[in-house]
């Protein structure tokens, strides 16, 4: 999984800004809005503090003008099944 999601974060820096958050790499794309440009992935299976860096992560997009979105495969990040809906993200 981890070269999977390794593969990811490297297709998107060719395009988009990235920004390193906790628990975050988001990735902007400088002028494309639409949601599928701009996402972030996880850094890591488990997320400490997850609900501190949704907050964060949804202040940044939001002051980028993006809708916020998080891509990743559920086998590499179990636990923000759960987490998302419970912070106002859906699945």
């Amino acid at each position: 999984m981890d070269k999977i999601q390794e593969y990811q974060r490297k297709l998107a820096s060719l395009e988009c800004k990235e920004i390193n958050i906790p628990g975050f790499t988001i990735y902007l794309h400088e002028i494309d809005t639409r949601p599928n440009s701009n996402f972030a992935i996880p850094s890591s299976p488990k997320i400490p503090n997850v609900r501190e860096s949704l907050e964060l992560l949804r202040r940044i997009f939001e002051s980028n003008k993006r809708k916020p979105r998080i891509e990743f495969l559920v086998e590499y990040a179990k636990s923000l099944i759960k987490e998302l809906p419970l912070n106002n993200f859906l699945k």
